[in-house]
């Protein structure tokens, strides 16, 4: 038999699970009711799509496509058909993040070396690229409730980076090495 893979889940602002499924024979984006029993397509395009984040404010969502063979960050505002392409880059860009303001979408991308750093730029046309991360393999980055820290996956631990600070070790810490005050 073949083996469906569903990978990349994450909540949808109605409390659905929203995941990328290669039940077709390529990665495309759907959405999985709260019984785990109505599964509804969302993307079915030539290409995997993946990482898929809906925006703070629910009305815009956000993934990586690999339609001409290399993944790049792309927005679809929910419920249309308008749908932009954010990063114009031969690397692999992927696992973007939405800041909690809705402005900024940070992802991981090996555009700058052979390992992955982490990106941020503005949300609304992936203007102003900006470098947070050099010099290690970083990923998966998720921004903070309050929005001032990433948390990203460095070689193999996790770490949280204070936005105010740019590249390793500074801004950087060690989850294992925090202590949360008053826990």
């Amino acid at each position: 038999g073949v083996t469906i893979r569903d990978s990349a889940p994450n909540w949808a602002p109605d409390g659905r699970v929203i995941f990328a499924s290669d039940q077709d024979g390529q990665a495309d984006l759907f959405l999985r009711d709260r019984l785990g029993v109505k599964r509804t397509a969302l993307t079915h395009r030539a290409g995997d799509e993946g990482g898929a984040m809906y925006s703070p404010d629910g009305k815009w969502l956000v993934y990586w496509g690999s339609w001409d063979g290399n993944p790049e960050i792309y927005v679809d505002e929910v419920g249309t058909e308008i749908h932009r392409r954010l990063t114009f880059n031969p690397a692999i860009d992927r696992a973007p993040a939405w800041s909690r303001d809705g402005k900024q979408i940070a992802f991981m991308s090996n555009r700058d070396n052979r390992g992955f750093d982490i990106y941020r730029m503005n949300a609304a046309d992936g203007s102003n690229v900006e470098r947070l991360t050099t010099g290690h393999s970083n990923g998966f980055p998720e921004y903070s409730p309050d929005g001032g820290m990433l948390l990203l996956h460095t070689d193999r631990d996790a770490y949280i980076m204070g936005l105010s600070y740019r590249g390793l070790p500074r801004g950087l810490a060690a989850v294992k090495d925090i202590v949360m005050e008053g826990l």
